[in-house]
Formats: C-alpha cells, sequence, structure tokens
C-alpha cells in the first residue's frame, strides 16, 4: 500500500466509524471539520509557495540591482 493510500485511509476510517457508531450526524461534523483542515492545509501550503516565490524575485532584484 502505498503512503497516499495509507493517509487517505487514515483520515476516511475515524470517520466511518464514527458514522456506525454515533450515527450519520457525527460522520457530518467529522467530515466538516476534516474538510476544513484539509483547505486550511491547502491555503497554507500555496500560500507558502507564492511567499517563496515573491522572496525570490525580492532578492534577486537586489542582487542584480534595477535596470
Amino acid at each position: 500500500m502505498s503512503w497516499r493510500r495509507a493517509t487517505i485511509l487514515m483520515l476516511i476510517a475515524p470517520g466511518a466509524a464514527m458514522t456506525v457508531a454515533w450515527g450519520w450526524r457525527a460522520g457530518i461534523v467529522y467530515g466538516f471539520f476534516l474538510a476544513v483542515a484539509l483547505a486550511q492545509t491547502a491555503f497554507v501550503v500555496l500560500w507558502g509557495r507564492v511567499g517563496e516565490r515573491c522572496g525570490g524575485w525580492y532578492y534577486d532584484r537586489q542582487l542584480r540591482g534595477n535596470r
């Protein structure tokens, strides 16, 4: 099993177990918070890449000077 599949299984399994044990409302609550966490993680990753590029442009301009 690949790491990606194992990670997905680790995220989905608790939601499925909660749905079976406590009903569909618990599964909906778990899914909502999982979606919020995944969206926040995606935003942080993308923002980090944008910041990295902006920082690269800034230092590139400092080294070359303004033409």
